[in-house]
């Protein structure tokens, strides 16, 4: 029996609107905010994590987890506007994670008195970080959503497919090719689907075998969204019934 996973609650909306609303917020209420720029690659600030919240104001970021067998995991990546840190005053659990700048980034550091302080202040800005925990369960859901199965290949598919929705280059929209705005390596891919780059250039060739992705430049574009929407649930039947293309191998990034 084959078992697919549940959806992920939607994503609430404007989590981005929140963070700044949340930022003004306690500016108003006369707390200096301290913002620091990063660059790309750039572990932000671990140490601090559990006792502050980090609003990336700009830029991309990687969210990951160290764990004793596999390492490096990346749980997601984090875009403008999206809040990490404590957030336990939102009933979170306070627990230290390593971000690291995917791009040069801006990062907004909120210490952990301020939010208490002001809190207690003013009751609205308990709600912000209430809608912010929110966004970072969502989070957390869409990972678990993405690395159900056991086969790369599926975990792969389902992860530039999230890239793909949620991180697209400006210029793509509409139905057709969508290319992803970051630049991800091999090694990049395997941290978000727990895998290892050998696993992941391999699936990665056999998707653009049958046209469902292609990769120029380290620029991965998903050729056929559907296609690989189908093959991130498991559907390789669908798939299977298309005539493969002559490819030139994977161009793999190197990070500086």
């Amino acid at each position: 029996m084959r078992v697919v996973p549940a959806r992920p609650r939607k994503q609430p909306a404007a989590p981005a609107g929140e963070s700044e609303r949340l930022l003004r917020l306690l500016e108003d209420e006369g707390f200096g905010i301290a913002r620091r720029s990063y660059a790309p690659r750039e572990a932000i600030e671990e140490e601090d994590q559990a006792t502050s919240l980090h609003v990336l104001t700009s830029g991309t970021a990687f969210l990951l987890r160290s764990t004793p067998l596999s390492g490096e995991v990346a749980l997601g990546l984090l875009k403008g506007g999206d809040a990490f840190g404590n957030l336990a005053f939102a009933g979170g659990i306070v627990r230290g994670a390593l971000v690291r700048a995917l791009t040069a980034c801006e990062v907004a550091k909120v210490p952990g008195p301020t939010l208490e302080a002001t809190v207690r202040r003013n009751p609205l800005v308990a709600t912000k970080l209430m809608t912010l925990q929110e966004a970072r369960l969502t989070r957390y859901e869409e990972f678990v959503a993405r690395i159900w199965s056991r086969k790369t290949l599926i975990r792969l598919a389902g992860t530039l497919l999230f890239l793909s929705e949620h991180f697209p280059e400006r210029n793509s929209c509409g139905a057709g090719p969508v290319a992803i705005g970051v630049l991800l390596t091999h090694e990049d891919l395997a941290a978000m689907v727990v895998s290892s780059r050998e696993s992941v250039g391999a699936a990665m060739v056999e998707m653009r075998r049958w046209g469902i992705v292609d990769v120029r430049d380290g620029i991965v574009t998903v050729q056929a969204p559907e296609k690989l929407r189908e093959a991130s649930m498991g559907r390789r039947d669908r798939t299977s019934s298309i005539t493969p293309r002559r490819t030139s191998p994977v161009r793999t990034v190197v990070s500086p």
